[in-house]
């Protein structure tokens, strides 16, 4: 007899594998179950697939090892094989799904009789009237404990009484210092900046400067039998140190003739007194003509005139050059201020030119000018002691002079640097300073929440009040506004700490 054999799979379900068996169409049905994963089927799924088979004219046996399915399996009467041979070589049961179903009615009857006789009695039995008002005050009084434990909330606002907290430290920095702590140790920050700078100042020096020319005649004389031309401008000049000349004003000729002589006016070339000089200074000629004849000076060249005028002089320049030293200094410490914004001290002392890159005069010295310019470019350093720095050695100092009684405040602590205390020598830089900042008492919340649950507002208040120092009255705000005593349990009251 002709078997078909059905692999299924584990996502088949009743319907799909009453429809495989509906396309088998044989008289013999094996159903191989998978090897991995379960197909999920109640007993009525199993007898709904065999009414199927049998309504085919078809017997239906299994190839399993599922403990649950191999139980209902046996239960119905089905043939259940462990392998596909051994299915085909042993005689297959015919299952007995008629007696099951038979069976499945007769206890599906009784299970409803046994519930009906168990609603029977059940109604029979009627509370009294004492019983339910017992079981209603019960309920009422667990609804209000509910009500009253778990919705009532409340929110406490306190602003605790700020107090100050001083300190007066003493300060000392050096280079060798890499540390804070706080015995009042800071470490030196050396900052270097190129800086320039200008100054002017009134000349103190008093020079003669050349303002009229000198004037007067020289005398030409022919060595020569022949006629000699002197073109205007003809340079003549002295014959000591310095050389001083002179140019001819006009031209003129010299007649032929050993003792011919002549007079020509002439202009010195430079102002001032230099050209007023004596007779017989004049005997030099500047030209071709020097070899034919010779001149002199037979009378004294004057009206040069020399005028007074002021002029820096080397000691000007000196007195200004420390003014600009200090102007540079005073306005490095501005400039390292700026570039470094948590600089809290920048001693004087420590700051210092290391090179003079350039010296600018304007004019030199000796040269006429009433005012004068000194400039100077040059490479500054200088000490920077941090706002951080102290901040962080002042709150160790007072972190540890700190009552256990108190918290400190998030804000700033205000840092104020004595007046004269800046003293700076070999040793280093000594300086005090003064601290203040807001502390706030300790608040120990859960013990403040553990003394006040359940209590009336204004009870709560006054406990608070005794144990806290207060700037204000504790605001207590209830949820709902209705409830007057504060909830009982920790985590419905909520605390704020003012300014905290």
């Amino acid at each position: 007899m002709k078997t078909a054999i059905i692999q299924l799979d584990p996502f088949d379900n009743v319907i799909s594998i009453r429809e495989k068996i509906a396309w088998s169409k044989t008289q013999r049905i094996l159903l191989v179950w998978p090897n991995k994963g379960k197909i999920k089927l109640d007993p009525m799924d199993i007898i709904l697939i065999l009414r199927s088979a049998e309504r085919l004219g078809a017997q239906i046996s299994v190839v399993t090892d599922e403990p649950v399915i191999i139980n209902q399996l046996k239960e119905l009467g089905v043939s259940i094989f462990s392998s596909i041979p051994e299915a085909q070589k042993k005689p297959w049961r015919k299952p007995k799904i008629r007696d099951q179903a038979i069976l499945s009615k007769n206890s599906d009857r009784n299970w409803n009789q046994i519930n009906f006789d168990r609603k029977s009695q059940n109604q029979n039995k009627e509370l009294t009237i004492h019983i339910r008002w017992i079981v209603f005050a019960v309920g009422l009084l667990s609804t209000l404990f509910i009500i009253l434990i778990f919705i009532p909330s409340a929110q406490i606002t306190l602003s605790p009484m700020l107090e100050k907290q001083s300190v007066q430290m003493n300060f000392r920095s050096d280079p060798t210092i890499k540390e804070i702590n706080m015995t009042g140790a800071i470490p030196v920050n050396i900052v270097e900046i190129e800086i320039e700078g200008q100054l002017e100042g009134n000349s103190t020096g008093i020079i003669r400067i050349p303002d009229k020319k000198a004037t007067g005649e020289v005398t030409f004389r022919n060595l020569s039998d022949k006629e000699i031309f002197i073109s205007e401008g003809t340079i003549v000049r002295t014959g000591g140190d310095p050389l001083i000349r002179f140019e001819t004003t006009k031209e003129a000729i010299l007649k032929p003739g050993i003792e011919s002589q002549i007079e020509v006016p002439i202009l010195c070339l430079s102002g001032g007194t230099i050209g007023n000089v004596p007779v017989g200074s004049i005997t030099s000629i500047e030209n071709d003509l020097g070899g034919n004849i010779v001149v002199v000076n037979n009378d004294a060249i004057y009206g040069g005139v020399d005028i007074k005028t002021f002029s820096p002089t080397e000691n000007d320049y000196q007195k200004l050059k420390i003014e600009l030293i200090e102007l540079l200094e005073m306005k490095s410490i501005e400039e390292i201020r700026a570039t470094n914004s948590q600089a809290i001290l920048i001693p004087k002392n420590s700051i210092r030119i290391d090179e003079i890159i350039v010296e600018e005069r304007i004019p030199a010295v000796g040269d006429p000018a009433e005012r004068y310019v000194l400039r100077v470019r040059a490479n500054v350093s200088g000490w920077v002691l941090t706002e951080e720095d102290v901040e962080k050695s002042v709150e160790l100092a007072m972190n540890a002079d700190l009552n256990s009684q108190f918290n400190t405040n998030e804000k700033d602590i205000d840092i104020e640097i004595i007046d004269d205390s800046v003293i700076m020598d070999e040793n280093g830089l000594q300086w005090e300073v003064k601290a203040t900042r807001e502390i706030s008492p300790y608040i120990d919340e859960n013990f403040i929440i553990q003394n006040i649950l359940g209590l009336k507002i204004e009870t709560a208040k006054s406990i608070i009040k005794n144990e806290i120092k207060l700037s204000n009255e504790p605001i207590i705000v209830i949820s709902p506004s209705f409830w007057k005593y504060l909830p009982f349990l920790p985590f419905r009251i909520n605390m704020v700490i003012d300014g905290k």
